[in-house]
């Protein structure tokens, strides 16, 4: 037998003697069964659980002491104990089958308590009952008497945790967990895309937030797509946002959203005034600005790439007028 779980199962027995002599008879129990699992050719856990069980179960776990060491005399003084409880003759522990037949007669109400000797505490009251949660496998007197090797086919705790998940209990926190995993990818399916357009503000390309810079005023901006006719569609937003429409590289164009504020700023541009455009891989470019010019805007020429520069737009509310500010990269 392993060493390292002999030893395991010699310390759980002292435990279970601790608990025993405390009053904690459940743990005790506890203790003792799981000696048994890991050592079940050590005498001492049997008999504990014989000081813990009902009188004919006694009998059993007793005549499994006395198997392992015939001549051990604290199992033999639990046997005379056990008999008392039964008040019948000294049982004969050469055979399985008298041991079964002794352990099948009735118990009576009064009895000799086990005595200290044998190293746990006389039971003077009713057996301590197992916990229908916990199966002890192959343990004479719970299975059958006739098996000798205690060899566990699953964990107890695994079959606490098997019995748990099938339980009406079990079923209804596996469907809440599920249903709170639903949700979850649910949420972060439709909340995906603003979370990539708030990094993209904030956060975008290599790690530099996108910036325009028009005299003494800094706007953040985002990017926005000509329609299929060839006019844009400015998402109101927070007047210090501007849009960037999408594909304007050599004359770069930019909408501001209009409001009082940035119409202050758009007609207060002087010829001295510059912008300044920061983009996501950090690189940036300066250009001189013209004085604001109003008047309609007849988009597909304010896109005109055939230009190097820059094109502020500011329309008005029903944005098919405004002011329009150009100008050139500076070296």
């Amino acid at each position: 037998m392993n060493s390292y779980l002999i030893n395991q199962a010699n310390s759980l027995v002292q435990d279970a003697l601790a608990a025993l002599k405390s009053g904690d008879n459940p743990t005790a129990r506890r203790m003792a069964e799981d000696a048994i699992i890991l050592a079940p050719e050590l005498e001492q856990p049997w008999l504990i659980l014989a000081a813990l069980s009902s009188p004919e179960e006694s009998l059993a776990h007793i005549h499994k002491a006395l198997e392992i060491n015939p001549d051990s005399q604290p199992a033999q003084k639990a046997l005379d104990w056990a008999n008392t409880r039964l008040q019948i003759k000294p049982l004969n522990v050469e055979t399985d089958e008298q041991a079964s037949e002794q352990a099948n007669e009735g118990p009576v109400t009064t009895y000799e308590p086990l005595q200290d000797d044998l190293l746990f505490e006389p039971q003077e009251s009713s057996p301590i009952q197992v916990e229908p949660s916990f199966s002890l496998q192959g343990s004479p007197g719970l299975n059958s008497q006739t098996k000798k090797d205690l060899t566990p086919t699953s964990s107890p705790r695994g079959d606490k945790f098997r019995k748990f998940s099938g339980s009406p209990a079990g079923i209804l926190l596996w469907t809440m967990l599920g249903l709170l995993a639903i949700v979850l990818v649910a949420e972060l399916t439709f909340a995906w895309p603003k979370l990539n357009d708030l990094a993209a503000r904030f956060f975008p390309g290599n790690g530099c937030p996108q910036s325009l810079v028009v005299g003494p005023q800094t706007f953040d901006f985002r990017t926005i797509k000509p329609l299929p006719d060839g006019s844009l569609e400015i998402p109101l937003s927070h007047p210090k946002q501007a849009s960037w429409v999408e594909g304007t590289t050599n004359n770069t164009v930019f909408v501001l959203n209009p409001s009082a504020d940035n119409l202050t700023l758009i007609t207060e541009i002087g010829v001295d005034d510059t912008a300044t455009v920061t983009w996501a891989d950090c690189s940036t470019a300066t250009y001189s600005l013209s004085l604001a010019i109003p008047g309609d805007m007849v988009i597909p020429t304010l896109l005109d790439q055939s230009r190097t520069g820059l094109t502020l737009l500011l329309p008005s509310g029903s944005g098919l007028s405004g002011f329009v500010i150009r100008g050139d990269l500076l070296p």
